[in-house]
Formats: C-alpha cells, sequence, structure tokens
C-alpha cells in the first residue's frame, strides 16, 4: 500500500509498508514504514528506500498514509502515520532521514488511518480511520481535527 505528497521543494514522496523489511525491534515478519523521495512521482523505483525511524527509536509499522502541511517552519511537515500506534510521525527536513520525531493525537489505532491538511486551516489535521485489524464485528469509524502546531510542540 502506498500514499504519495508532494513537498515544497517540488518533489514528491511516497510511504509504503515493507513486508519483512529490516526492523530496529523485534525478529517477527513484520511491516515497517518506508519512503522514497523523487522528482517525479513515477519513477520512485530510482530511488533509495529508507525507514521512517524516530529520533527516540519508535519505528512504525503497517497501513502507512503520507502528507504535507505548510505549517511547521521553512519546509512544512511532513506527516505519517501507521495502523499500529496512535501516534503522528513528522519530518519539517524534507525527510531526512535524521529528521523524524512524533506526536500522539489521541484517537485510536486503525487500519489505513487517513490524514487530510484542511483547506480552510492548514493547521488543522483530519485524522480518519475505521477499525483495526484483523477485521472485528465491532469496529468503528473515528475521525479527529488536531491543531498542527500544538501537536509539534509535545513530541512523543
Amino acid at each position: 500500500m502506498t500514499t504519495v505528497t508532494h513537498l515544497p521543494n517540488g518533489k514528491y514522496m511516497m510511504t509504503y509498508e515493507f513486508g519483512g523489511g529490516p526492523t530496529v525491534t523485534g525478529t517477527a515478519y513484520e511491516f515497517p514504514v518506508y519512503y522514497r523521495i523523487n522528482e517525479s512521482p513515477l519513477n520512485f523505483e530510482n530511488s533509495t528506500g529508507y525507514p521512517v525511524l524516530t529520533d527516540n527509536g519508535i519505528q512504525p509499522t503497517s497501513s502507512p498514509y503520507v502528507t504535507w502541511s505548510p505549517v511547521g517552519g521553512v519546509n512544512g511537515t511532513i506527516l505519517v502515520s501507521c495502523g499500529t500506534l496512535t501516534q503522528v510521525f513528522t519530518n519539517q527536513a524534507l525527510g531526512d532521514t535524521g529528521a523524524w520525531k512524533s506526536f500522539n493525537p489521541g484517537g485510536t489505532v486503525s487500519y489505513s488511518r487517513h490524514l487530510r491538511v484542511l483547506n480552510s486551516n492548514t493547521n488543522h489535521l483530519l485524522i480518519a480511520g475505521a477499525g483495526h485489524l484483523p477485521v472485528a464485528t465491532n469496529n468503528k469509524v473515528t475521525v479527529g481535527v488536531y491543531d498542527i502546531t500544538a501537536s509539534l510542540k509535545s513530541d512523543v
């Protein structure tokens, strides 16, 4: 599963789950979140894949989603979610591998949690999800809107 966002330097960033890819913890078969950056959204195969790994050692896994917000500095903020943690992973250095942080907006873990920066207020991040895996009969649709600037000050 992949998602793509356009960065302010004209490049594109794609996130994807790397089935069986290297993880920093554990030895089980997992799906760590990776990303690639390229000048064209049609040429990601020519780019190097890097894991999303925060400065405090958190590595998201499964069903990533990526978007970008102009909030957070000259480069704005890349925002990534995953299907196994409630945190949102941020990068304010255009995808530099050593610049990943996270914040926890609350809410629940969801498979393919959708992120959307609101057009009417680019400081607000909408997070929507519809349950988790394995599929259960009690899954619920969740939606929340979060202040990006305040969240960036509360790194996990």
